[in-house]
């Protein structure tokens, strides 16, 4: 299962501030560990339904492991990322929202 991080520590890893609806994400190359910022939405829906975070879609995706291929053009940066066949992945279509989220 997912490690949680403080909700004052995740957004200085990832590296970027939390989005209403995007779930962001950084990889770090050194540790080979994905770091997932949940959506502000994501975050209200699991306090309101008293559900543990890691039950999340996007946290559950780091449990299965991590393709470092998937993730060669966009480590130890913060990316906009999506679920694809059960894994978490860079979403670089949506590379205007991040840059909305950092700028």
């Amino acid at each position: 299962m997912s490690d949680l991080v403080p909700q004052d520590a995740i957004e200085i890893i990832v590296g970027a501030e939390r989005h209403e609806a995007l779930h962001i994400a950084r990889m770090v190359s050194g540790e080979e560990v994905i770091y997932v910022l949940h959506s502000r939405s994501c975050l209200v829906t699991r306090e309101e339904l008293k559900i543990d975070l890691r039950e999340c879609p996007y946290a559950k995706t780091t449990d299965k492991g991590l393709k470092l291929e998937d993730w060669k053009d966009c480590s130890d940066r913060a990316v906009v990322v999506r679920i694809v066949n059960q894994r978490l992945k860079p979403a670089p279509e949506l590379s205007t929202e991040i840059k909305a989220v950092l700028g």
